[in-house]
């Protein structure tokens, strides 16, 4: 299921009304560059905030510097490559561009509408074409989160995987099969050596069956 797929899912769900709402307004932080994320169960409700292009990092940064509120951008670590050495950054791109989850409590706070980008947040409209607040139910997001984490696992972006069997591509090993037994840093892996125990070998030096 992609990300998109995987919200779309998520917002499909019988939305409750932010009046119903009875969380208790945690304390405010201000003056401070650290955002932390809330954690599964912090809040039971959120708000899905349409943000402008490239600005959700900006706006979930001022709300946090700003007033203390608090936001989950669902990130997707990958791998860059940076300069004329081509050095390898890892960087956290919005898995889901233009939006920025929102605890529903600060529905009406004053400091949403003077963030730079921020846009309102998400409606649908009922059968009498009366707009509705998009609320989605903190348990719902459990499969975004796990979306997330998967693609955030280091392991998940190699080509290869434990005990998988690839060919070799180079030595004199050329064309006979091998096992993948681990994988080790630098686009390196582990694999079965001819018999002869383990080898550390580059990626480039195996290809799939």
């Amino acid at each position: 299921m992609t990300p998109s797929l995987a919200l779309c899912h998520l917002l499909a769900a019988h939305p409750t009304t932010v009046g119903s709402l009875t969380e208790r307004h945690p304390a405010m932080k201000t003056n401070t560059t650290e955002i932390p994320t809330p954690a599964a169960g912090e809040h039971s409700h959120w708000l899905v905030a349409l943000i402008e292009p490239q600005r959700e990092r900006s706006v979930r940064a001022w709300l946090w510097e700003q007033s203390g509120i608090p936001s989950w951008l669902p990130v997707e670590r990958v791998i860059r490559r940076r300069g004329v050495k081509q050095v390898k950054t890892a960087i956290d791109q919005p898995l889901l561009p233009g939006y920025l989850l929102i605890p529903a409590l600060y529905f009406e706070h004053a400091t949403l509408s003077m963030a730079r980008g921020f846009r309102g947040f998400m409606h649908y409209e009922r059968q009498d074409a009366t707009p509705r607040l998009v609320l989605i139910c903190d348990a719902l997001l459990g499969p975004l989160r796990a979306i997330e984490t998967n693609l955030s696992d280091p392991t998940t972006r190699r080509k290869y995987r434990p005990g998988q069997v690839v060919e070799w591509l180079e030595t004199t090993l050329r064309g006979s099969l091998t096992t993948v037994v681990a994988l080790e840093a630098h686009d390196h892996v582990r694999v079965e050596f001819g018999g002869l125990g383990t080898a550390v070998v580059p990626e480039d030096f195996i290809g799939p069956t």
